[in-house]
């Protein structure tokens, strides 16, 4: 089980690596660059904060150069994240992101994290009835 904790964490970090030093994200998340240090940024705070934070595809497409990729990402809350202590829940929220691949390297993305839900999970917002 370790083992592919470790292999989806090398895969988170290197499509980080893939993309382009000038990589534009065209929605970064709050409180980052839109350039590839902010993607860094966000996923080293997300893994300090669910250190078990896993992506769960379900479903992948390409359009030319462009890829599409529908998933949820899982974790448990043991760190602090955007203010709130660490809960211990298990959270999930869903993200679509597109991005331009370009020679194998990621060159433009865009993105879009349902944080409004993961927020309430965490109780940092009230729920919605």
């Amino acid at each position: 089980m370790r083992r592919r904790t470790r292999s989806r964490r090398r895969r988170t970090f290197s499509a980080c690596a893939r993309a382009t030093s000038s990589l534009p994200s065209h929605t970064p998340h709050p409180g980052r660059t839109a350039d590839k240090s902010g993607a860094r940024e966000l996923y080293q705070v997300l893994r300090e904060a669910f250190p078990d934070f896993r992506p769960v595809i379900h479903w992948q497409s390409a359009d030319g150069d462009l890829v599409t990729t529908y998933k949820t990402y899982h974790g448990t809350h043991k760190g602090e994240f955007f203010g709130i202590a660490p809960t211990g829940r298990e959270i999930s929220f869903d993200t679509v992101d597109a991005m331009r691949v370009r020679n194998g390297k990621i060159t433009e993305h865009w993105g879009v994290a349902n944080l409004f839900s993961l927020m309430q999970q965490l109780g940092g917002l009230p729920s919605v009835v």
